[in-house]
């Protein structure tokens, strides 16, 4: 038995038409072994204290053939733990998610269940994704972001990989298949990671007993925010959930993201002493910043028009500026309440 857990919080229209994609997608596909199809109703209350949107919700599961729960909030760990101990659906041998606002392809569960069968020392394994193309010009613009490797710092949920697998230090769980056991073994999600980075705390427990895998095929479309403002919010997020696993994991300080915080720290120091006067170092680190993000994004996307290109660029330096001032709020603020109590989701 497989059980795929979907997270559904639903505070506009657009977040029903996405929902309503996964599933369907989910109800078709070939060649996979039975699954169980879990929909977390993960919150939601309308304005009048009736939530409305629960009983959408439950029609929805229903049409489907998804098995509905309720939580009462929404944090994000705690969801994800309930579909992995859900024992009223049976013993799942493995245990999955896919977020809501992504469309899954027909052979996706197949390909998961298929590798983690023929590799026992794997644990999880995911696929990567990309934005939708030629929905929206923001969408295109976060294409061009994902095509610079150097731009989304190693993330594999911005892996831009088509066909064959990588193993990786982490997964994202917006499409992702765990070994149950190996989850139960290193004790499931952490609770307190209430809004993001839920997944990497977990990957970095299982990297102890196994093995991570990012698989190229058919790659999972993501359908991000549609505005840089919601991106970056987002982004602002994940760089604070990154500090909460860092305290918890030191070893991670020693990674690509980690040392953003003293970089950052860096360029304020030299930000401050161009402001005394002392110009020529800032304009060096400036000026190699921007031939790296800027410059990558044209040089690696040849094809796209010239008003993708500015946008992605704009997209790029915002990205980088909100994830590490969310890094930074996380140094003087870890142990208050996260930036917000809702998970990132679609704007």
């Amino acid at each position: 038995m497989i059980t795929i857990g979907v997270l559904a919080y639903i505070p506009t229209a657009r977040h029903r038409e996405l929902l309503e994609r996964t599933l369907a997608s989910l109800a078709v596909q070939i060649g996979a072994p039975r699954f169980q199809t879990v929909l977390v109703d993960n919150g939601n209350v309308d304005g009048d204290g009736q939530s409305g949107t629960s009983k959408w919700l439950e029609a929805l599961a229903q049409r489907y053939g998804a098995l509905y729960v309720r939580r009462e909030n929404r944090e994000i760990a705690a969801a994800r733990d309930l579909v992995m101990h859900g024992e009223s659906y049976g013993e799942a041998r493995f245990v999955g998610f896919v977020d809501s606002d992504v469309e899954v392809p027909p052979g996706w569960v197949a390909s998961m269940v298929a590798e983690l069968d023929r590799d026992l020392d794997l644990v999880a394994v995911a696929s990567s994704n990309r934005p939708p193309r030629g929905e929206s010009a923001f969408e295109e613009a976060l294409g061009a972001l994902f095509q610079v490797p150097w731009n989304y710092l190693g993330s594999p949920q911005a892996l831009q990989q088509t066909g064959g697998f990588r193993d990786v230090d982490h997964l994202s769980s917006c499409a992702v298949l765990y070994r149950r056991e190996a989850v139960f073994e290193v004790g499931g999600y952490d609770s307190r990671f209430t809004v993001v980075c839920e997944d990497l705390e977990l990957s970095r427990r299982l990297r102890q007993v196994g093995k991570l895998r990012l698989l190229g095929v058919q790659p999972v479309i993501h359908r991000q925010d549609r505005s840089e403002f919601g991106w970056w919010r987002r982004m602002y997020r994940y760089g604070w959930g990154q500090i909460e696993v860092m305290r918890k994991h030191p070893d991670t300080i020693l990674s690509l993201k980690g040392a953003l915080v003293p970089l950052f720290f860096v360029g304020g120091y030299l930000a401050r002493k161009a402001a005394d006067g002392d110009e020529g170092p800032f304009i060096v680190a400036l000026s190699l910043y921007l031939l790296l993000s800027v410059g990558g994004v044209f040089v690696c996307n040849r094809s796209r028009s010239l008003a993708t290109l500015l946008r992605a660029s704009v997209l790029t330096i915002g990205t980088h500026v909100a994830y590490v001032l969310g890094m930074l709020a996380g140094v003087t603020e870890f142990g208050r309440n996260p930036p917000s109590a809702t998970p990132p989701s679609d704007a």
